[in-house]
């Protein structure tokens, strides 16, 4: 069953490259500038490859994005725990949180690019574009629990541990994990985002910068590729964690 599976996901994918090489084939006889074709994306990506700065480049940005994506993770729910614990500051916290969810991502960039240095204003877009998405779904799954469920096993006698591990933790699961796996692909398009517009060096948006100024978009379509095939990995640990995490 699950090598029809991956069979299936193969031949998509398969398809997709086939209509993408016919797409460019037709379109490209009219364009000054050719579109990228899969042919000459994957030679870009083996030229890349060759050089040491690439991989330098694509370890800084994942460095980053996932500091900022654990660091928010790590804010977001110990501010939620509180926010629940204690009621007036969640409501102090939520409007300010939901007004930095509606700020656009390049808002975000420009006003802090007035007072961060630029090698850490990508860990710091990622951060607080994920910050309200964790607090929100976290928050909003913690006062959705069964008070009366948890009142009954305190008096059968149920540890704090118990009641968390029992009651709590997997009533809250199924948001908490579908706000991690959301929030991992924010980090990573805010943090190349970031990347891109405040020009940080050794980068894989400086990266995309830098081929398009050169009008060379092979090389932008093969650093693009890397940046997917990053986030498609990351979420793919993720679930399997989290997974995991639950079985246990």
């Amino acid at each position: 069953m699950q090598a029809k599976k991956i069979l299936k996901k193969l031949l998509i994918f398969i398809f997709f490259i086939l209509l993408w090489q016919v797409i460019a084939y037709f379109v490209n006889k009219n364009l000054l500038i050719a579109i990228p074709t899969p042919i000459t994306v994957v030679r870009a990506l083996a030229r890349l490859s060759k050089n040491l700065s690439f991989w330098l480049s694509a370890l800084f940005s994942l460095y980053r994005v996932l500091i900022g994506f654990l660091l928010a993770a790590l804010t977001g729910t110990v501010l939620a725990v509180i926010s629940n614990k204690i009621k007036i500051i969640g409501e102090f916290i939520s409007p300010l949180l939901r007004l930095m969810r509606a700020v656009p991502v390049a808002a975000f960039i420009i006003l802090v690019f007035l007072w961060v240095k630029e090698k850490n204003i990508p860990t710091l877009i990622a951060f607080l574009t994920v910050l309200p998405i964790i607090w929100d779904a976290t928050y909003s799954a913690l006062c959705s629990v069964d008070k009366t469920l948890i009142e009954m096993a305190s008096v059968l006698g149920l540890s704090k541990g118990k009641i968390l591990r029992f009651i709590t933790f997997p009533a809250i699961k199924p948001a908490y994990s579908a706000a991690l796996i959301t929030g991992l692909g924010f980090a990573w398009k805010s943090g190349v985002a970031a990347e891109v517009i405040s020009r940080t060096e050794i980068s894989l948006g400086n990266l995309l910068w830098i081929g398009k100024n050169a009008i060379d978009y092979d090389e932008v379509f093969a650093v693009t590729v890397v940046i997917v095939v990053f986030s498609v990995i990351f979420e793919y640990l993720l679930k399997l964690t989290l997974k995991s995490g639950v079985a246990k």
